[in-house]
């Protein structure tokens, strides 16, 4: 039986990045808007952008929604390695739990950082405050993947 365990990414770093391009959107939508109105003979093919961008801006809305209520995994444990997604220049984004070394904690440039260290001075980086939930989020994963670790290398705790 394979244990599966799943760290979400923030709902916080979410609506940040997907307000950012609703602001765009919206933006877009103003200026269309603003021409539509100012011009007394509206052609065809403005009628068709204003219909895409508002089309546009209900799917960006739509998937806000989405992204909100069920917030994409940032890292996936399970029994026989980790996969990291949606995190770029987090370092290597999947391993087997043989091939990692240590797991401890560090403060690098984006703040807190869990790193798991791998052979040839490879690692992989997660940030706190990325995870869901935080410091509590990542003790539960640091707990979490330290038990993954020694299972992988036949170990265990004696408290």
């Amino acid at each position: 039986m394979t244990e599966t365990s799943g760290y979400p990414l923030a709902r916080a770093h979410t609506v940040s990045v997907l307000g950012r391009y609703a602001a765009g959107t919206g933006l877009l939508v103003l200026v269309s808007v603003v021409v539509a109105v100012s011009t007394d003979d509206m052609p065809g093919w403005l009628v068709a952008c204003g219909v895409v961008l508002l089309a546009g801006a209900l799917g960006l809305t739509a998937v806000a929604a989405l992204r909100v209520l069920r917030p994409p995994l940032v890292l996936v444990l399970t029994d026989t390695g980790y996969r990291l997604r949606m995190l770029r220049g987090a370092g290597v984004s999947a391993a087997s739990w043989s091939d990692v070394t240590r797991v401890r904690r560090e403060q690098l440039p984006p703040g807190t950082c869990l790193v798991l260290s791998l052979p040839g001075g490879k690692r992989t980086v997660v940030p706190v405050r990325l995870l869901d939930g935080g410091t509590a989020t990542a003790d539960r994963l640091e707990a979490d993947l330290r038990a993954r670790l020694d299972r992988s290398h036949g170990q265990r705790r004696l408290s």
